[in-house]
């Protein structure tokens, strides 16, 4: 029987795992460049919108928690904000939230560090019943980073 010498197939075998660790090599770095490149994108928003600060001024409403009106700053931040949400819970605890708020800031025309902002939240065919319990706001920061104020009865800027 005849094969190959001793000397060819250690050769052989040194080039083949060359080789195949190149292959790792080059998706190690690839794969590393890339989720080094996202966790830095996600540090700078971190960074730039953790330092945000919304603060509910006032929130009043009637008996019939019908409309609330809600006052808020943007007290403190660097970044613009936009795209807002309110979320109301009343003592009965029935949750309901609203997008449709006017003025509306969008990535046109967002809410800037300093600005206050005052919105009558109509609540009609909400079923809300009691008091009012808690109202937060939600907007966003950087395309996709979340920053909210709220606040909750027994608070001050709830009247």
């Amino acid at each position: 029987m005849k094969g190959i010498s001793q000397i060819v197939a250690t050769v052989l075998m040194i080039a083949l795992v060359i080789a195949i660790g190149g292959i790792v090599g080059t998706f190690v770095t690839n794969f590393t460049k890339t989720r080094t490149g996202a966790i830095q994108q996600s540090s700078e928003k971190m960074t730039k919108c953790g330092n945000v600060i919304l603060t509910i001024d006032e929130i009043k409403t009637d008996a019939d928690l019908n409309p609330i009106n809600v006052t808020f700053t943007y007290s403190a931040g660097t970044e613009d904000l936009y795209n807002f949400t309110a979320y109301v819970i009343d003592s009965k605890i029935n949750f309901n939230s609203t997008s449709d708020l006017s003025p509306k800031y969008n990535t046109t025309n967002p809410l800037r560090v300093g600005q206050t902002v005052s919105w009558s939240i109509p609540t009609t065919g909400w079923g809300l019943s009691g008091s009012l319990n808690q109202v937060t706001i939600e907007g966003l920061c950087k395309t996709d980073y979340l920053v909210s104020a709220d606040c909750r009865s027994g608070e001050v800027c709830m009247k």
